[in-house]
């Protein structure tokens, strides 16, 4: 065989090799995390944001009421992925999709969001919250946690 065949076929290989291995994408664990109103803890959090299938980008979230005080609490995920602007001329982390599970009082519950991949980017980073909301004129008060993985 002569070199330049064996080379072919060493490089195919290679390839081949790639192509079947596939890239494992081992899912971000966050949390847990808590926000406090008034020195107590209002809401807790804790999740994984992960690569669905090469599909989507998807957040699994645990969210703890532990007051049960009436006051709502809920999971938020704001979906960022790194693409070229083109009117940036450059890659740049640009907003996708934010996505709220939804409200619910006292106990815990386990729920995911999940947003399609861009074809365009190449990593998303999820910025996931854990809320309560205190009602009016008080802010949500919500702890966050980022995380990123390529794709």
């Amino acid at each position: 065989m002569t070199t330049k065949r064996r080379k072919y076929f060493l490089g195919l290989g290679v390839l081949v090799a790639l192509a079947t291995t596939g890239c494992e994408i081992t899912p971000q664990n966050w949390g847990p995390v808590t926000s406090s109103y008034n020195g107590q803890v209002r809401v807790r959090g804790e999740g994984t944001l992960y690569n669905e299938d090469n599909v989507n980008a998807a957040n699994r979230m645990k969210i703890t009421d532990p007051m049960d005080d009436g006051n709502n609490v809920y999971g938020r995920t704001t979906f960022n992925v790194y693409k070229w602007s083109t009117s940036a001329g450059r890659m740049m982390w640009q907003t996708d999709e934010r996505k709220s599970t939804g409200e619910w009082s006292g106990g815990t519950r386990t729920r995911t969001v999940k947003t399609s991949l861009d074809a365009n980017g190449e990593r998303y980073r999820g910025e996931s919250e854990a809320c309560a909301q205190m009602g009016w004129p008080v802010p949500d008060s919500c702890s966050s946690a980022y995380l990123t993985f390529d794709y």
